[in-house]
């Protein structure tokens, strides 16, 4: 017994000259919000809390603490909810049905608290995929060139009344290439006369789907290049942004 307590108080002493060296290092941060905790320093206060833990309660013969602590830095990270259950059993002097009672009222509360943890869960999934999805759109985006004509008096008098004609191209010596030629879209016996030559960037929209490297996205842009179509035909479905604005 005697020296099962030397031997304790030696690792109490140990333990709190760790202690004292790391709470002697503090970082408060300049006062304006939280500091930004290192993950190394974080995880060091999860092993001193866990070992604190220990040194007052011990361990089984599993090596399992009876008392358990979890550590986020709240700047970086959300809690995810962690209810603990009471003990299913009796207690001292409890009747069945008391015991029924107090087990029926913990289970509406976990209930009632699960709720609303599923509900922040789901804003936070909502939230990650949101960002994912921006991330995985900005890294697909690639350049394409965007030429615009003078509408000739024959497209004026189709469908597409009012509307530039435009066409789209990779490149832009596939712009000079094409625009030299005659496209038969445009009903003259010429070269179309250029409005303008303008750079975008293809983008994905949100309804494209991103595990395949958004190839069916990519498929609609080389389909409509070196054809002449409306603008908006072009614009709105491949979801066009010009480098300029």
């Amino acid at each position: 017994m005697r020296n099962d307590r030397t031997q304790h108080e030696s690792a109490v002493a140990a333990y709190l000259a760790r202690l004292k060296t790391f709470l002697m290092t503090p970082d408060h941060g300049d006062g304006s919000g939280w500091p930004d905790i290192k993950q190394e320093a974080l995880q060091e206060a999860h092993d001193l809390s866990v070992e604190l833990l220990e040194l007052k309660w011990g361990v089984d013969s599993d090596q399992e603490s009876p008392v358990k602590v979890r550590m986020w830095a709240k700047r970086a990270y959300r809690p995810v909810c962690d209810w603990a259950f009471i003990s299913s059993g009796p207690g001292e002097g409890e009747t069945p049905d008391a015991t029924e009672a107090r087990l029926l009222n913990n289970l509406s509360a976990v209930q009632g608290a699960s709720a609303t943890c599923a509900d922040a869960l789901r804003l936070v999934h909502v939230e990650m995929a949101d960002l994912h999805n921006r991330k995985m759109r900005r890294k697909a985006a690639f350049e394409v060139v965007q030429v615009t004509y003078k509408p000739t008096a024959e497209w004026e008098a189709g469908p597409h009344k009012g509307e530039k004609p435009v066409s789209l191209h990779l490149s832009v010596a596939d712009a000079v290439a094409f625009t030299a030629t005659c496209p038969k879209e445009l009903g003259v016996g010429q070269p179309p006369e250029v409005v303008r030559q303008r750079g975008y960037l293809a983008v994905p929209p949100y309804r494209e789907n991103p595990t395949d490297g958004f190839a069916e996205y990519r498929k609609k842009v080389t389909a409509l290049c070196g054809q002449v179509v409306p603008h908006y035909s072009m614009v709105l479905p491949l979801n066009l942004r010009s480098t300029l604005d």
